[in-house]
């Protein structure tokens, strides 16, 4: 894993489903599928925030992916 540069991509699938009454999400990444986990900001001074993945729901409550937001974003597609 590395700080993303412009040929880095990270790729993955997003399944959305309802009932009606509850829905339910699904991420899919293929091996080799996250290439970086923080960017380059704008202040050299300052890191940038690492990779994160989940969602947040219409009424304002979210789910972050276990390791999201830290060096184990890197293992999403374990």
């Amino acid at each position: 894993m590395s700080l993303v540069s412009v040929s880095q991509g990270n790729t993955f699938q997003v399944v959305i489903a309802t009932n009606g009454q509850d829905s339910f999400v699904m991420f899919a990444y293929p091996d080799n599928g996250i290439q970086w986990i923080q960017g380059v900001g704008k202040n050299p001074n300052l890191p940038d925030a690492r990779a994160q993945a989940g969602f947040v729901s219409g009424d304002g409550r979210y789910y972050l992916l276990e390791g999201s937001g830290s060096d184990q974003v890197s293992n999403l597609n374990k």
